[in-house]
């Protein structure tokens, strides 16, 4: 049960969904708000959905509605994603006497400067069997300073599916298909907001140009930030070196084709995008946030840099740009390690175990 918008956890849900032993479970998507374009991905897949069309925590005709659905589903398990869908849901949840109730938070950063939300979320983890954080760094807050207890606190790892999130033979021949840039491409993919600040990024890129003038930066994903940032290309002399390519359904065709992947963020949980990147052997480079330091072995699995420092960002792509052998080697290494230890059927293993008790 989540908000059905664009990103990670949205997609972590899906492939979760997706991978549950269908002899065993019978999954159900319940959209709060809409299901926008992932209603055509969940009727390809088989997963049987609904979509509430609106949530009003104060309105009581939302919770007889989901009352009314849990009611005729009988679920064995209900699962909830990030506060805000929790706290929507469990008092349908409860009424409807749904045996076990599981959440999983995707991140702890919005929770730092809002005491109301934590003390909610405090309450709300008392009524929930099983409360999952996706990444160990973010285990220590909720125990301490969320205070959830340490009996229900679990960490399950977002996983990816390493037979869509592949390297391809050809990346030339690839790019010419889908009209991408030859060169040397650095791409980075998610929801352009400030959190992100991909202006460093671009910034980075823009420096390596003048010596790399076949260096290209590509884009994926929208967001409000998006008018700022092609902006700011403008700005630097950049845009033809700049492509935004918005929303796609085809990113694991995309991501293969760069030859590096930047994650720029501020804060993060366990970014999908990262471990998609890997598994498709694109070398990473990121800020040291949430759980990457544990997933990139620094130098082997892909590169760290400090949080708001477009040189230092530059100074290791320009290192990746000149050396094609050593980006294909971190490629491999990185694939390996996806594979070995954020895979999706090691995902779903967990939460079958969360779900079972």
């Amino acid at each position: 049960m989540l908000y059905l918008g664009k990103g990670g956890m949205e997609s972590t849900a899906i492939n979760l969904a997706r991978g549950l032993d269908r002899a065993r479970f019978r999954p159900v998507i319940i959209a709060l708000d809409e299901a926008g374009e992932h209603e055509e991905e969940l009727r390809e897949a088989g997963i049987e959905y609904h979509v509430l069309g609106g949530r009003r925590l104060r309105d009581p005709r939302f919770h007889w509605r989901l009352f009314q659905l849990l009611r005729r589903l009988r679920p064995d398990v209900v699962h909830t994603h990030h506060f805000a869908t929790l706290l929507h849901t469990v008092t349908a949840a409860r009424l409807a006497r749904v045996p076990r109730l599981v959440h999983t938070e995707h991140s702890w950063q919005y929770l730092e400067h809002r005491s109301d939300y934590r003390r909610a979320l405090r309450w709300m983890s008392r009524l929930s069997d099983v409360f999952v954080v996706v990444g160990s760094a973010m285990a220590p807050y909720y125990r301490d300073h969320v205070r959830v207890a340490a009996g229900r606190l679990r960490v399950i790892a977002n996983g990816i599916d390493v037979d869509v999130y592949r390297p391809v033979t050809n990346v030339a021949a690839a790019r010419r298909t889908r009209g991408l840039p030859t060169g040397v491409t650095v791409g980075t993919a998610g929801r352009l907001f400030p959190e992100k600040d991909y202006g460093i990024l671009v910034r980075a890129v823009a420096g390596l140009i003048p010596s790399h003038p076949d260096l290209h930066l590509i884009m994926i994903g929208d967001g409000p930030e998006r008018p700022a940032l092609e902006a700011l290309a403008v700005q630097l002399g950049v845009a033809d070196h700049v492509r935004f390519l918005g929303w796609r359904s085809d990113v694991a065709d995309l991501l293969p084709l760069l030859d590096v992947f930047v994650l720029s963020s501020l804060r993060e949980g366990l970014p999908l995008a990262v471990l998609e990147a890997m598994a498709c052997g694109v070398p990473v480079v990121t800020t040291p946030v949430g759980d990457l330091p544990e997933v990139i072995v620094e130098g082997r699995a892909g590169f760290f840099f400090p949080i708001g420092n477009p040189d230092a960002l530059a100074a290791v792509l320009r290192r990746l740009v000149a050396a094609g052998a050593e980006r294909h080697a971190i490629g491999r290494a990185g694939r390996q390690r996806v594979a070995e230890r954020y895979s999706l059927r090691e995902m779903v293993n967990a939460y079958t175990r969360a779900y079972d008790g």
